[in-house]
């Protein structure tokens, strides 16, 4: 029967699937079976959104790699001049280097040259030139921090959490995926069950027809007999409907390459129901205390990642309160007659500047505080959830496995009573009524068995989601 049934389901989803290499699993083309661990080897080795996880380590070193570019050296260089009528007005070059640092303050070293019939006294220069070394020093708004450090703070916070954005996204993915094996397990055994039930319940019917003919069935038997063909057949097709659906689900996880699917072949089956049993009622080796967890997630240090760039933010905010009180002091050299001396030989300045009211500044500050305490907050709740999603996961997944041992012995127990009953309805001892009884109790039974399966997989899977250690524990 099993034989009959695969050829059924085979002939109703090969028009809807294309035929996966049968050398993928190292089986013949016949006999495949797609177990949850190489399943899961290949999302994880294919899967787009597990590549594009990766990509987050590098985007998170490329941003580094800008924020620092915020303190690089800088050549400038400038040169002008002004010739009218054939007179030779002014001609002015001045060139250098800045560098800034991560202070806030700047140093400069620069080179000026002047000369014409009507420069500006004031900018009036020795004939070789004038050499000069700056210092820019922000005493008010920068001192401290400066938009230039928040970007960097920013970016090595980002780079930091990189990692964990990477494991959430694998994560999410690879639950997904197991959540869709254990529905493809679940439709492909109901589907088994109910071929091979409408198959048996055809040739049962048959067997009363020819009886019945002759005179050794009552002729009501028949229709009895017809009415379970029917009731089957409507059984077989709606497990056929879901195990189409579930198949193509979990082939949209299968790729090889950024466009192409691979689809599972028709002859590929999943685990045999005990093999299953034994990897869904696999638990965690050890399980850390509670915070200990809820500090190793993955979410929760994107959360609290939220928490130190809002800080960052909040702290530039502070500084722009201050006033803008910018000095500037340039020592210049002039070959053997320069004074070294810091008073003499040099220019310096000093910029200030302060809105009046500073609303602007006060506004974002006290957007900034709430945006700051509404990240808190969400860190709080993100890990309050990832302890009651833990608890109540370790909770439901030890209820279901009881459930798979009693839907176990309740499967053998109601196949045994069938397969009696039907010694005894070949006998001639027993009714066709009370046998189609004891096999929807045993189909009921066994079906109840795979959903319990099942469900004891998913919630397997649904653990180490929540403790957002789906990649370790899968692979």
């Amino acid at each position: 029967m099993r034989s009959n049934a695969n050829k059924l389901l085979n002939l109703a989803i090969l028009a809807v699937l294309i035929p996966i290499a049968s050398s993928l699993y190292g089986q013949s083309e016949n006999d495949s079976t797609l177990t949850v661990s190489e399943y899961i080897r290949l999302v994880h080795q294919y899967h787009p959104l597990i590549r594009k996880a990766e990509l987050q380590t590098s985007k998170g070193q490329a941003t580094v790699l800008s924020a620092r570019g915020s303190f690089d050296p800088k050549l400038f260089g400038s040169a002008d001049q002004k010739i009218f009528q054939d007179v030779d007005y002014y001609r002015h070059l001045t060139g250098g280097i800045q560098f800034p640092t991560r202070l806030g303050v700047k140093a400069e070293g620069f080179y000026k040259q002047a000369n014409g019939n009507y420069l500006n006294p004031e900018l009036t220069l020795p004939t070789e030139g004038l050499f000069g070394a700056s210092v820019y020093v922000p005493i008010g708004e920068g001192l401290l921090f400066d938009e230039a450090r928040l970007q960097w703070k920013r970016a090595n916070i980002w780079n930091n959490a990189s990692e964990a954005q990477r494991k959430s996204m694998v994560n999410q993915v690879l639950f997904e995926a197991v959540i869709a094996y254990w529905d493809w397990f679940e439709a492909y055994h109901l589907f088994e069950l109910y071929a091979n039930a409408a198959e048996t319940a055809l040739e049962r019917q048959q067997w009363v027809v020819q009886k019945a003919t002759i005179g050794e069935r009552p002729f009501i038997d028949t229709l009895e007999s017809s009415t379970q063909v029917y009731q089957r057949q409507i059984k077989a097709n709606e497990a056929l409907m879901k195990l189409q659906t579930s198949t193509l689900k979990l082939s949209t996880f299968l790729w090889v390459d950024d466009s192409t699917v691979l689809y599972v072949n028709p002859q590929t089956q999943p685990q045999k129901p005990e093999d299953a049993a034994e990897f869904a009622a696999k638990a965690p080796e050890s399980i850390p205390d509670i915070q200990t967890l809820i500090s190793n997630h993955p979410d929760q240090q994107l959360a609290l990642a939220k928490v130190d760039l809002k800080s960052a933010d909040l702290r530039w905010k502070k500084e722009q309160l201050k006033p803008d009180l910018n000095l500037k002091y340039s020592k210049l050299i002039n070959g053997q007659n320069t004074d070294y001396a810091l008073g003499n030989d040099h220019m310096i300045g000093l910029e200030v500047g302060m809105p009046m009211l500073m609303r602007k500044e006060r506004g974002e500050l006290r957007l900034a505080q709430l945006e700051l305490r509404e990240y808190e907050l969400d860190a709080q709740q993100k890990g309050q959830q990832i302890k009651v999603y833990v608890q109540s996961s370790m909770a439901e997944r030890q209820r279901l496995n009881n459930q798979v041992q009693l839907t176990r012995t309740s499967s053998l127990a109601f196949s045994t009573l069938m397969n009696a009953e039907k010694e005894l309805f070949e006998l001639g001892e027993s009714s066709l009524f009370l046998l189609n009884r004891r096999e929807l109790n045993s189909l009921q039974a066994s079906g109840e068995y795979y959903q319990s399966i099942a469900s004891l997989g998913k919630s397997t899977a649904k653990l180490y989601y929540s403790m957002g250690v789906m990649e370790e524990a899968m692979l």
